[in-house]
């Protein structure tokens, strides 16, 4: 029941929190309009239009945040949290400049806008931080039972755990031991975590705790992600699960298509001042060539060629024998150490994506003996070749630079299962928030870890 209470209070922290702090924005929104606005362009009287004014803000606003997950309180990090508010507030605000440059008719100062912003900044880090102390102080499980079916699944997450606070483990348990003593233990601990267990015993173990009021976390199989993003239908009388199998429909691939030629121009437009000055510090730094080339492969198994800006010494493998990147690898070059930081080196794949060997968001295109690899050892792989490869995509923005194989396949299954217009705009907005995050550009990781976090029960 505890677990249950928990739940209650997080659903309160997140609906109270987030009226809150909506409510105080919008609140400083009135003000900086009418003291600003009002008088400066002489709209004197709007009576009940105002509310409206600040309701269409207060609605922007809301969008905004839930869009790029800025109201998940304690369940991302803070710095995840503030990054994606701080996202949210530009794009409220410069969506009111152009709603009151079009309801005054004509271009309104940006200054009052600016100085609501910087406000807005200041009280989202106070309410971020403010709100994941509380839910982490009150809130975080600190009493849960982990029952695994493998080795690898045991060490991959405790690895996970002594980096974060979401999950207290305070006890392991195999689960091929007597189903009577595990329902016993279970009895005992707020939550349970299943990872990595047969189905059968896994189905057992959530009916159990779902007739006990216990909270369950599962973690995955790929058959499971699968099965989630299906649509539901039903034969006479019996429900069915019908997954999506072939990718995305033709209406989808010309969507996506023409919203990749559309953003990569705009982008690559935008970008163009950048290019010059990187081309030229990559030059100057050892007089080696700007763009490095490397063959990747994308959907349906094509290999093509794909373009970044070079961030090593020349010939850094020689023998083409691909040597994966570390933290302080003496071949990257000192303008390579600051691109690779913010991404800066991917720009290129612009070009990539306008031929239409790539696209915006997809899973990220892997080099040739690297997919053989993975392939031998995971031969669910294959399955990340029903879409084209991406610039930015799910594993890059919920995962690390060094997820293990596996699990990246579990995060571009979801976006490839789950596909939609949204969840790529989604997705582009949230990429922003992975250039604050340190450990997602962490060195790749070894083959023997690609084997010690393969899961063979998929």
């Amino acid at each position: 029941m505890k677990e249950r209470h928990n739940i209650n209070l997080k659903n309160y922290l997140n609906f109270f929190g987030s009226l809150i702090e909506l409510l105080v924005f919008c609140l400083l929104y009135y003000f900086v309009w009418k003291d600003n606005f009002i008088v400066i362009y002489s709209f004197n009287s709007l009576r009940l239009g105002k509310y409206v004014l600040v309701g269409l803000y207060f609605i922007i606003l809301y969008c905004t945040l839930r869009f790029s997950d800025g109201l998940k309180f304690g369940q991302l990090k803070f710095t995840e949290v503030y990054v994606s508010q701080f996202v949210s507030i530009v794009a409220t605000n410069f969506i009111t400049f152009l709603q009151l440059s079009l309801m005054y008719n004509k271009v309104v100062s940006v200054a009052p806008l600016v100085l609501l912003s910087g406000i807005q900044f200041f009280l989202a880090l106070v309410f971020s931080y403010l709100f994941s102390v509380i839910y982490h102080t009150n809130l975080v499980p600190g009493d849960i039972l982990m029952i695994y079916g493998t080795e690898a699944a045991l060490r991959f997450k405790f690895k996970a755990d002594r980096k974060g606070k979401e999950f207290q483990i305070t006890k392991l348990m195999k689960s091929n031991l007597d189903p009577v003593f595990i329902e016993s233990e279970i009895l005992k601990h707020e939550a349970v975590l299943i990872n990595d267990v047969k189905t059968e015993t896994r189905n057992d173990i959530i009916k159990f705790c779902f007739d006990h009021d216990i909270g369950v976390y599962v973690v995955p199989k790929i058959s499971d992600i699968i099965i989630k993003s299906s649509n539901n239908t039903s034969l006479f009388d019996t429900p069915l699960y019908t997954p999506r199998i072939h990718g995305l429909s033709m209406q989808q691939l010309i969507v996506k298509r023409l919203f990749d030629l559309v953003i990569s121009t705009v982008m690559l437009v935008l970008c163009s001042p950048l290019f010059v000055v990187v081309s030229a510090l990559i030059r100057m730094e050892d007089g080696g060539p700007v763009f490095y080339k490397q063959k990747r492969v994308t959907r349906n198994g094509k290999v093509f060629e794909i373009f970044k800006f070079r961030s090593m010494v020349v010939d850094a493998e020689k023998d083409g024998i691909s040597v994966p990147a570390t933290e302080h690898d003496p071949r990257i070059t000192r303008i390579g150490r600051f691109i690779r930081a913010c991404r800066i080196d991917e720009l290129p794949q612009l070009f990539n994506i306008i031929g239409g060997s790539m696209s915006i968001v997809g899973p990220r295109p892997e080099r040739i003996e690297h997919v053989e690899m993975y392939k031998k050892e995971i031969p669910e792989f294959v399955f990340r070749e029903k879409m084209k490869g991406g610039l930015t995509g799910y594993a890059q923005v919920y995962g690390k630079y060094n997820t293990s194989a596996y699990d990246k396949i579990k995060m571009d299954l979801i976006y490839i299962e789950n596909y939609s217009f949204l969840l790529d705009l989604k997705l582009i907005i949230l990429t922003i928030r992975t250039i604050f995050q340190r450990e997602s550009t962490e060195g790749f990781y070894h083959s023997d870890e690609l084997k010690t976090n393969t899961n063979p029960g998929c």
